[in-house]
């Protein structure tokens, strides 16, 4: 005998995990909006279906927005709190608050890198797959290089960065990719320009491309 699933229950969990991730992000200057995959990595409580179900639903009353974000080849709904939401949030307790974000992972470096599971797989994506990730890449190291928010502190970092950004670019062009090697050289660099971007709360175009290149990445290398 099985015990019967409670999915409005574990939405209604889900909901308020999902207000509270996203709040956070909007009160500290963050790229505020967010993929259902993003959700999904950042509030590991709950399945992506889980997650999805919550998020419709608190679109539907309102306390999220939903966007279609449309990319090279493809588009992505991405959701981020709305004014309503903000203050459904700013009305909860301490006490509440502090349950209710019990688990979420709010930055970059609390998300469980995906690349040790993978390290021993390989990818063989399309022309277009490959076409679109380096164009995405191109357009993350273009607006990287223009920025001059960290010149005088991080330099070097920053050139550190470029060249380990551009070197994956052209390794993107391999008819087959090792996942392990693909990562190391695309999305952790990336994930580094996001932490030092939203940190400061500064460069929010280049954190945003860097978002949506490690999300597209991620998903080429399937890891997301």
């Amino acid at each position: 005998m099985i015990t019967r699933p409670k999915i409005q229950d574990e939405a209604e969990k889900a909901k308020a995990k999902i207000l509270c991730l996203l709040h956070y992000r909007y009160a500290n200057g963050r790229h505020q909006y967010l993929t259902i995959d993003q959700l999904d990595l950042r509030i590991p409580e709950f399945n992506e279906n889980i997650i999805e179900y919550a998020i419709e639903s608190l679109v539907t009353d309102n306390l999220c927005i939903k966007t279609i974000r449309k990319m090279r080849f493809q588009e992505d709904e991405i959701y981020k709190i709305s004014s309503d939401g903000i203050l459904v949030v700013d009305f909860w307790s301490d006490d509440a608050y502090e349950e209710i974000s019990s688990g979420v992972q709010f930055d970059e470096s609390e998300v469980a890198s995906p690349i040790a599971p993978a390290s021993d797989r390989t990818v063989t994506p399309t022309d277009n797959q490959r076409e679109e990730a380096s164009q995405t890449l191109e357009d993350v190291i273009k607006e990287f290089r223009q920025d001059h928010h960290f010149d005088n502190e991080w330099a070097a970092e920053k050139d550190g960065l470029l060249k380990t950004l551009e070197a994956g670019r052209e390794y993107l062009s391999n008819k087959v990719i090792d996942v392990r090697i693909g990562a190391m050289m695309t999305i952790e660099p990336l994930k580094e320009v996001v932490a030092k971007y939203d940190q400061a709360a500064v460069g929010g175009a280049v954190s945003a491309l860097a978002q949506q290149a490690i999300e597209l990445l991620m998903k080429l290398f399937g890891l997301g």
